[in-house]
């Protein structure tokens, strides 16, 4: 089985980050998300995969280690789900399709193993919905379909967990930007598997911040700040509870707290709470 990493999007919502860097490159705990992905694939022997590119791609082509077989499809225009059949000439079977946003232990091995069941087309990976997404509907383990937003189902709701195995007639069958719009059409046997470990998304800049100090929980990192390395901070300022991007300097009696710092930047006598710090300005990051 081969990879194939989702990561061209403009991640319009994580502005104005992601107008510095594109958000599989966002520093999680100091490392690069997309980085802390590939390792996960290569512990659990997937070296070779696929990543498509569009938005800002040299900054995601440097975070690829390159003992990694690694191809990569340049998209002039986004194609949604439809960028997937370019793989076809290069996989045999099966494909794991991970969206380039989000952070969770990859359950590989459970994927492989319910994919493997005799009739399967594909397997969905899906966790509990706290409200806010399309709602996955479910029979046992069988995959139904879809409800929008806000429609949710009675009982518990689930919702896509952005990770799937597709075997190979799936992704032949592709034909829409959305691929559950092409699930609706045809009538492939699609399973779900259930996941209730860590899941992060990088949707936005709040949810960013959050994710940083989740992750360190998660690690078991009880350092206070996100530093990413790079970072000088000097004995006379402080920094409380603060994601600091490489190349960040924190001099001169400044103070930052509960903020994000994009890095490549000076900050003297400076004073910011709250607040995502970047050379293209100061914006306000309410709701800590």
């Amino acid at each position: 089985m081969k990879f194939f990493l989702l990561a061209g999007g403009y991640g319009k919502r994580a502005r104005p980050l992601s107008l510095i860097r594109p958000k599989p490159v966002f520093p999680l705990n100091g490392v690069p998300l997309i980085r802390l992905m590939l390792r996960q694939l290569k512990k659990e022997r997937l070296p070779q995969g696929f990543i498509n590119l569009h938005y800002l791609p040299e900054s995601i082509r440097g975070n690829v280690d390159p003992d990694m077989a690694v191809t990569f499809f340049v998209e002039e225009k986004l194609s949604g789900s439809m960028v997937l059949k370019q793989a076809l000439p290069f996989f045999e079977r099966e494909l794991l399709v991970c969206n380039g946003d989000i952070f969770l232990d990859l359950p590989v091995r459970q994927l492989k193993e319910k994919s493997a069941h005799s009739g399967t087309d594909g397997v969905l990976l899906v966790r509990s919905n706290p409200g806010n997404y399309p709602a996955v509907r479910v029979r046992g383990d069988d995959f139904l379909d879809v409800s929008p937003a806000g429609r949710l189902p009675a009982g518990r709701s689930l919702m896509y967990a952005g990770v799937a195995v597709l075997k190979k007639n799936v992704v032949a069958g592709i034909g829409d930007l959305n691929f559950f719009d092409s699930l609706a059409k045809n009538r492939w046997r699609i399973k779900v598997l259930a996941y209730e470990g860590i899941w992060l998304e990088l949707s936005d800049p709040l949810a960013y911040y959050r994710a940083n100090f989740a992750y360190k929980q998660h690690v078991s990192d009880h350092v206070e700040n996100a530093i990413s390395p790079g970072v000088t901070i000097a004995d006379d300022s402080i920094v409380e509870k603060s994601v600091l991007w490489e190349g960040t300097v924190v001099s001169d009696h400044s103070a930052v707290s509960h903020s994000i710092v994009t890095g490549d930047m000076v900050i003297r006598n400076g004073r910011f709470s709250q607040m995502i710090v970047s050379r293209l300005g100061i914006f306000a990051l309410p709701g800590i």
